[in-house]
């Protein structure tokens, strides 16, 4: 999943192929993963630069969080639980990795 992220995210598109490659992945694998988060990726930023020209990225988030206050909780409360998901594997990882040496 690291390469699917990596893809997406554009601090990391150069440099997700070297864990990828460290870690042994299959071509098939890493090309599939590869193609969903740059499709992804693409599209994320062809939709900002589209949403972008109509009106501001910050009022059309307003406007939808204003309009659907529900869906706008219901994706903080997801974007909260995936940190909170990331840091407490991150923080067992530490603890593992302490453990082991």
């Amino acid at each position: 999943s690291s390469v699917f992220w990596g893809r997406f995210l554009p601090a990391l598109r150069s440099v997700v192929t070297i864990p990828a490659a460290l870690a042994d992945m299959s071509p098939t694998r890493f090309g599939v993963y590869t193609a969903a988060g740059t499709v992804l990726f693409y599209a994320a930023v062809g939709a900002v630069v589209y949403y972008g020209r109509q009106q501001s990225l910050f009022e059309a988030a307003g406007s939808v969080a204003a309009d659907r206050p529900v869906l706008a909780t219901v994706f903080v409360a997801i974007a909260l639980v995936m940190g909170l998901l990331v840091v407490t594997q991150y923080r067992r990882r530490e603890r593992g990795s302490y453990r082991n040496n």
